[in-house]
Formats: structure tokens, sequence, C-alpha cells
């Protein structure tokens, strides 16, 4: 009996355990009934019952050298984790000039911050959109009015008369279209880059900066008409503006994309990098001189 024993547990245990782990061998039993179903060959041609379960999994202790390298794998992995505590000193200690500074500063990977990109991006768009809107508007009323200044108007051919006709619209809608892709790229850069240069400032997200943005925006376009120009457009534009910044806060805030909120995980981010890449630089830079 004690030798079917000592062969079973070699079977079982066989190449499961490493040269330097400790194992502990949990007690089974044999001739345990009523856990084999009836009719089971193992209980039919088998002197006595052995049961899978009688046999638990090895139960293996960790060394001391894998302690060691699981000890340092989490003290690794613990400084590289950036605290609330890390972020919110970081933001305390800095000045509104910095984040302004930050704003047009790449990160490690050659990146611009958020604020850059949607001035950058809803400038340039709003440039497209109204030079495309305006050159269709313009070229499609055009059309009558060029029947009008040639009514007495004399052509060698239809051909001719069919390439001046699309030569005036095309000339007509690019001049138009640049006109209001100026004018709308000018409101839309100094709206939004005014409103997210306070809002940056201040690390605050408020209606603020988009009464403020819209009065200096339409204020500017309306120079051409002398000072009580300026002064009509910028009272136009705070009533627009406070309308808008309404709406605005309200679906930043409603997404917690306030600037509080973005300002935040930058920080964040940008001291996860640093402690990722602390004392990765190249040799050029330890030798700098």
């Amino acid at each position: 009996m004690e030798t079917m024993r000592n062969f079973i547990e070699r079977q079982i245990f066989k190449n499961c355990v490493s040269e330097n782990s400790e194992v502990v061998i949990p007690q089974y039993s044999i001739n345990n009934p009523g856990r084999v179903k009836k009719r089971s060959s193992l209980n039919v041609f088998s002197m006595f019952k052995v049961y899978a379960d009688s046999f638990p999994t090895p139960i293996v202790t960790p060394t001391a050298t894998d302690r060691m390298e699981r000890t340092g794998t989490n003290t690794e992995m613990s400084s590289a984790i950036v605290t609330e505590m890390e972020v919110n000193d970081y933001i305390s200690n800095e000045t509104g000039k910095d984040r302004l500074r930050n704003v047009i500063t790449k990160d490690l990977y050659g990146e611009y911050p958020f604020e850059f990109k949607l001035v950058t991006y809803a400038t340039i768009q709003a440039g497209v959109m109204s030079f495309i809107l305006a050159s269709y508007l313009a070229s499609k009323n055009y059309k009558d009015e060029f029947a009008r200044k040639h009514q007495a108007t004399v052509y060698s051919s239809r051909f001719q008369a069919m390439r001046r006709f699309n030569d005036a619209i095309m000339v007509e809608g690019i001049k138009e279209g640049s006109r209001m892709a100026l004018r709308a790229t000018a409101f839309t850069g100094l709206f939004i880059g005014t409103s997210q240069a306070i809002a940056v400032y201040r690390n605050k997200s408020s209606p603020l900066e988009y009464t403020i943005g819209c009065v200096v925006s339409c204020g500017i376009l309306r120079a051409s008409m002398g000072l009580k120009g300026m002064i009509a457009g910028g009272a136009f534009g705070a009533v627009v503006g406070s309308v808008a910044g309404c709406l605005l806060y309200g679906i930043l805030y409603s997404l917690n994309e306030t600037q509080e909120n973005r300002h935040y995980w930058q920080v964040h981010k940008r001291l996860t990098e640093e402690k990722e890449n602390k004392g990765l630089l190249p040799a050029e830079h330890l030798y700098k001189n």
C-alpha cells in the first residue's frame, strides 16, 4: 500500500516543481467514497478508488529571489505613478505666464497642446469653409450681374462668350471667397485665441473669456468704420459673446472638458512622461558642455 502511494505521488507531482521552489504537499485521501460516477472503469478495475480532487494542486511558495524581483518591479511601477498631490503642487507653483508659454511649446513627442491645436484647426476650418461657401454663392449670384453688364457687348463666337462668362464667374467667386475667408479667419482666430488665452492664464473656464473674445474680435473687425464702429461692434460682440459663452461653457461643463480638468490631465501626462524618461537621455546630453 505504501509503494502505491509513492508511485501516485511521483506521477502527479512530476515536473511541476522548480529547483529553487519549496513545495508544500497537502494531505490527500484514498478510498473517498461517493465522488466517482457509477460504472466507472476506475472503480471496476481498481483495487481501491482514487479521485482527482483528492490530489489538490501543490502550493508553491516563492523563494527569496522571487520576492526580491517582485519587490523591485513594484517599486519601479510605483515610482512611475503620478499622485494627485504631485499634480496639485505643480499647478500651484506655476504662473499664468508659464501656462501661456507651455501652450506654444511642444512636448516630449513633438506635439503641441490641445489649446494650440484648437485655435489652429478652428481657424483653418473656418477659412476653408467660408471660402467654399462664399465662392459658390458669389458665382451663382453673379450670373445675372454679368448678363446685365454685357447686354450691349458683341462677341465673335458663342465659344468666346461662354469663355468670358465662365472666367468672370470664376474671378468673382475667388474674390468674394477670399474676402469672406479672410474675415472669417480673422474673427475665428481672434475669438478663440483670446478666449483660450484668458482661460489658460486664469486656469479656469467661464463665459467671461468668450464674452471678451467676441468683444475684441468684433471691435477689431469694425475698426475700418472708425471709433464709433468699433464701439458698436464691441457692444454687439458683448451681447453675442455672453449668449454664446453660456452655451459653450454649459457644453464643456457637461462633457467634463473645462480648462481646469484639461490642464490637470495635461500636467499629469507631462509628469508621467518625465518620470518615464528620467535617466534615459543620450550620451551627448550627459557630456554636453
